[in-house]
C-alpha cells in the first residue's frame, strides 16, 4: 500500500509506503524524493533537510523512522530513528530502539543505542538505558544514564535507506570511554 503526495510549494513529490508484515503489523517508510542536482534542486534538498516532523503525545508508532529533517517525538516509538539533522525527544517520549542523528536533545526515555555525530544533550528528565557514541555530551543534573559512552568518535556520514541498519562509518580520534 502506498500514498503519493506532491508539495506544490516546494515542487517535490513524496511516496509513503506501508508494507504488511506478520498479520496486521505495518512497517512504514517515507521515501525521499529522487532529484537531479542542479541549483534549483539543491534549494529543494535544503528545504527538505530544514523540515520538521512531529510524533505527538499519545501516539504510538511501530516501525523505523528515517528523515533528512528535524524530528520531535512526544509519543512512543518502537523501532529505530535515523535523521541527518536533529532529534528532539520530549518529556513524555519513549523510544525502544536505536537512535542515529547529527544532534539530539533527550528529555524522555530511550532503551537502545544512541549515536550522535555532533552533540547529545541529556536533559534533567532523561533516562537512557543503552550505549552512547557521540562527539560531545552534555548531561544535566538529574539525568539517568546506564550504559557505556564513547566520546570523540567522528562520524563521516549518516547513511539513509538501509532498512534500519545502524550503518555509519566511524573514525575514532582520541576516543574517551566513561
Amino acid at each position: 500500500v502506498y500514498l503519493e503526495s506532491y508539495d506544490n510549494q516546494s515542487k517535490v513529490g513524496y511516496r509513503f509506503t506501508m508494507e504488511k508484515i506478520k498479520g496486521l503489523r505495518l512497517i512504514s517508510k517515507l521515501e525521499a524524493p529522487r532529484i537531479q542536482w542542479n541549483e534549483e534542486k539543491k534549494k529543494v534538498a535544503e528545504e527538505i533537510s530544514n523540515s520538521t516532523n512531529t510524533i505527538g503525545k499519545g501516539t504510538v508508532l511501530e516501525g523505523n523512522i528515517e528523515t533528512y529533517g528535524n524530528i520531535r517525538i512526544e509519543g512512543k516509538v518502537i523501532g529505530n530513528i535515523k535523521s541527518k539533522s536533529k532529534i528532539a525527544l520530549g518529556n513524555s517520549s519513549h523510544v525502544d530502539g536505536n537512535i542515529i542523528a547529527q544532534n539530539a536533545d533527550v528529555e524522555g526515555e530511550v532503551k537502545g543505542r544512541i549515536e550522535i555525530s555532533e552533540m547529545l544533550i541529556l536533559k534533567a528528565t532523561a533516562v537512557v538505558h543503552g550505549d552512547i557514541i557521540t562527539g560531545k555530551l552534555v548531561v544535566e543534573p538529574g539525568a539517568v544514564f546506564n550504559g557505556s559512552c564513547k566520546m570523540g568518535a567522528s562520524v563521516r556520514d549518516i547513511k539513509m535507506g538501509e532498512n534500519g541498519q545502524g550503518s555509519r562509518t566511524l573514525r575514532q580520534e582520541g576516543t574517551k570511554t566513561i
